[in-house]
């Protein structure tokens, strides 16, 4: 069996009918045979109406096999049903001026989920702000645009969503197997009240505690598991229409490991500096470094002075 192609979701391979005579191997047939995960793809133009009958959900933005069925509604099923952003022309944003930013599209899904425009330009975090469709246009809602620069003009990006928005994660994006991580997540109409979200969970594990701060912040506390792992934080909310919150980045459960300490002895009167070496050391939000009963105060990088 030998690989004929490969792209991202998909392999073909040759299967041979092979017979040996006199040492030496002859094919009598061969027949290529195609693997696909309909999964792996991310674009509904690559999903809908290829040759291994993927669909594509609107509302989930999910591409799924034939045999699978949408939440929401029916797949679909042909590139020209694909939902489309025209852009026909350069959008001009005054820097210090509000403004609403509209985009004309095709194949767009109704008002019964939630839109997003998601902003991005030199200097600035992402921005997500709230959108609607109107006449087949997206309307990103007023916003002011602030820059500075000693350039004239810069370039920026607009991205829409619906139904499930994006989130960010904040600082150190790893935590200790034991639990007690506190996850910042920041994103867009995270609820409106403490109830309107059900569960977070970060690679598959719920969260301990959840602390609602504002519907653009969230707090999550992990718990203690047995093995390491990588996933996404989700975000669960208590009304069925909205579907669940993704975040872009990966949260991994990881075991720090300590390989060595050096020097390995000091004097009784403190002020040994030692230098810590391991793997997965900067995991969680602090470090704590203790010596028995003694406690050890952080230096640059992983080293400490041992105080009496």
């Amino acid at each position: 069996m030998k690989v004929v192609e490969f792209f991202s979701g998909f392999l073909t391979v040759e299967l041979q009918l092979l017979y040996e005579e006199n040492g030496q191997t002859h094919a009598i047939a061969s027949v290529p045979f195609e693997f696909y995960d309909c999964a792996i793809t991310t674009f509904c133009s690559e999903c809908a109406g290829n040759k291994y009958s993927c669909k594509w959900c609107l509302h989930s933005n999910q591409c799924i096999d034939e045999e699978q069925t949408c939440s929401i509604s029916d797949g679909i099923t042909t590139r020209t049903s694909c939902p489309l952003i025209r852009t026909t022309e350069e959008v001009l944003i005054p820097s210090g001026q509000s403004q609403e930013l509209q985009f004309e599209g095709i194949n767009l899904p109704n008002n019964t989920f939630q839109f997003s425009c998601q902003i991005q330009y030199t200097g600035l975090k992402r921005l997500i702000i709230a959108a609607s469709i109107v006449d087949d246009r997206i309307r990103c809602e007023d916003n002011m645009y602030n820059y500075s620069s000693t350039v004239e003009s810069i370039s920026g990006s607009v991205v829409i969503f619906w139904g499930n928005f994006p989130i960010d994660m904040e600082g150190n994006l790893t935590g200790h197997v034991s639990g007690g991580t506190r996850i910042a997540i920041n994103g867009y109409n995270l609820g409106f009240v403490p109830s309107d979200i059900t569960t977070v969970s970060a690679a598959g594990i719920s969260c301990t505690d959840s602390e609602y701060n504002s519907p653009q912040l969230v707090y999550c506390t992990t718990r203690s598991i047995l093995q390491i792992l990588s996933g996404k934080v989700v975000v669960q909310f208590s009304n069925n229409q909205l579907l669940p919150a993704l975040s872009e980045q990966t949260f991994s459960y990881v075991r720090p490991t300590v390989l060595s300490v050096y020097p390995t002895r000091g004097p009784r009167s403190g002020g040994t500096r030692l230098v810590i070496r391991g793997t997965k050391l900067d995991s969680g939000l602090t470090q704590t470094v203790m010596m028995s009963t003694a406690p050890c105060v952080p230096g640059d990088g992983y080293s400490c002075k041992i105080e009496e």
